[in-house]
This record gives structure tokens, sequence and C-alpha cells, in this order.
């Protein structure tokens, strides 16, 4: 595969191709995925950070098994939705998945919504040890038991400097940074940050605000008439708490309100769209700050964007 190299003094780095379909949450990043990956004989990686869980398929716009079968998808229905999953664990699964098709001769495509774990895998974050096991199961415990706000109000006394460029809501990022500091008493922010691992081509599709507002409010309902309610009722049934992170998501969260009474129907959609609209404009924001994102219309895989895919590689 062809690969950037970078010189200096001391060393030739040979970066390897990386493929990154990116966007907001009903951009259409699947659709397009599987047409580039189709015409470049590729294979997709998943970075989303709902799509690991078994069970959860309505409720994450999970590719269908038609479209898995079309092309291979790697991280996709590999845990239960109470076991914990973080970017760490996205990072090293992706990089082996990564390697696997590199001795295959086969493209990669990164596909998914999930941009803390695209920016980690492509431009790496601080690498901080990874904390004790006992700790880390501490804390896991307690986020699903009391969820993220005692754990941000621990990072704010600790750590204020990060816990005040972090989210609240901010589950991932909130306890790293704290499991750093009581593992290792520092700051996340104290260590150096990585070097590339890949030179990357980011495509991202580019909607009209308005537009993707609408096709944002639409899949919610859609999402509603196609069982998200009876999805989340027969994971509740199956054992799995309200107070677990992976069914405090987006979607998951207003059913189970409405299942419990909390809210109507009509108040579940409205909460969904509005919900998943604000993600999106996160989303958006991020997208924008890329300097080296190639924009493409909605619609169908256009020619000119392989021509510029295979000149990246080239």
């Amino acid at each position: 595969m062809t690969a950037l190299v970078l010189k200096s003094r001391q060393a030739i780095i040979k970066l390897p191709v990386l493929l990154a379909i990116l966007g907001p949450t009903a951009s259409g990043k699947t659709t397009l995925g599987l047409e580039v990956a189709q015409a470049l004989g590729a294979e997709i990686i998943s970075a989303d950070s709902m799509q690991i869980y078994r069970g959860m398929d309505i409720g994450t716009a999970k590719p269908s098994r038609a479209e898995r079968a079309l092309v291979p998808h790697h991280l996709i229905d590999i845990l239960n939705p109470d076991q914990p999953y973080n970017v760490g664990q996205f990072v090293t699964l992706a990089r082996s998945a990564f390697a696997e098709l590199e001795l295959k001769k086969k493209p990669a495509l990164v596909l998914g919504g999930t941009h803390l774990y695209i920016k980690t895998l492509t431009a790496g974050l601080p690498p901080a040890p990874a904390a004790p096991p006992e700790l880390k199961a501490d804390l896991y415990q307690r986020l699903t038991q009391t969820g993220v706000a005692p754990l941000y109000e621990e990072l704010k006394r600790l750590d204020p400097q990060v816990a005040e460029r972090l989210h609240p809501n901010d589950q991932a990022r909130v306890t790293r940074a704290l499991e750093v500091f009581l593992a290792f008493g520092r700051s996340i922010d104290s260590y150096p940050r990585c070097a590339p691992a890949y030179r990357t081509f980011f495509i991202g599709i580019e909607w009209p605000r308005e537009e993707l507002y609408q096709r944002i409010n639409q899949r919610a309902i859609e999402m509603v008439e196609s069982g998200l309610v009876a999805e989340t009722e027969s994971l509740l049934n199956a054992g799995y708490k309200p107070e677990l992170p992976a069914m405090g998501a987006i979607g998951y969260k207003q059913a189970v309100e409405y299942l419990k009474g909390q809210i109507s129907k009509e108040q579940m959609i409205v909460e969904l769209q509005t919900q998943t609209r604000r993600y999106a404009k996160k989303q958006l924001t991020w997208c924008k700050s890329l300097e080296n994102i190639h924009w493409v219309p909605p619609g169908p895989l256009q020619p000119e964007l392989l021509t510029q895919i295979q000149k990246f590689y080239e």
C-alpha cells in the first residue's frame, strides 16, 4: 500500500494511507461508504461508539445485514451493552483491523460519527499509560451507578484545566482524564502528543444546515416507527439497566423515559430530534476544523472523488 515518506536527520518514517468518511449523523455516511468501499475493494472499520453493541440496531442506525454482506465491516456487534468500551480499546482494535487489511493488500475505510475515535486514531492524543485494571473497573462501576456528573465534579477539583475544556456529559473523556490523574497524579494534558500514525484522506458530505436538520428530524420519526421502543424494552428485559452508559445514549435514553411513563411519545420524538441536532452541530464543528477534508455533495458517488483518492495514494 502506498505510503507517505517523511525524511529527517535520524530516520525515515513511512505513514500508511487511511481513508475516512466522517460527518454528522444522518448525512449519508453509510451509503457513501458502501459505494466507495465497493469501488476500491476496501473493507470498512466502524468508528462508532454504539454500533459495537449487540442488540442495539435501530437506535444506532447500524448498517443492515444486507449492507454488511456487500462490504465486510469491522468493529460492529462485538460487545454486549454492559461491557465498557473506550477510545483506547477502539484504537487498539482499529489498528489491528488495519494491519490485517494491509496483509490482504486491501484498503481500509474508517466510517463513523464518533470523531474522538477518528481523531485519536489518525492524529493521536496524549499517550498517557494505561491505568491499573482495578481502577478502571472501579470508575466504570461508579459511572454505571451514578452517571458521569459526580466523576466530572471530582475531575474539576483535581484537574480543573482539563475539566474546563471537556463537556460535563462526555463520559469517555471525563472518565479517562480522571483515571489518569488518580493513577499517576498528573494531568492527561501533561503527556506529549503522539505523532500521526497514518496519512489520512478525510471525506465529508456537505449538506445545507437546514436540510440536514430536516433529515435528522425525519430519521428520529423513522427510528420510533421502526421499533426503537420495542428494541429498548427488549434490552431492559434482558437485564441491561437504564443506568448503563450504553443505555444513556441518544435515542435509548428517551425510549427508557417513555417506557417509565415520564414523557409522552410525542415528547420522546421531539427530545430525540433536539438532542440529535445538538450532537450533529458538534460533529459539524469538528469536521469544519479539519484543513484537509474533501467535501462532497450529497448523492451518488462521483468519479471525481475516486480520482482524488487515487491521486492521494500515488
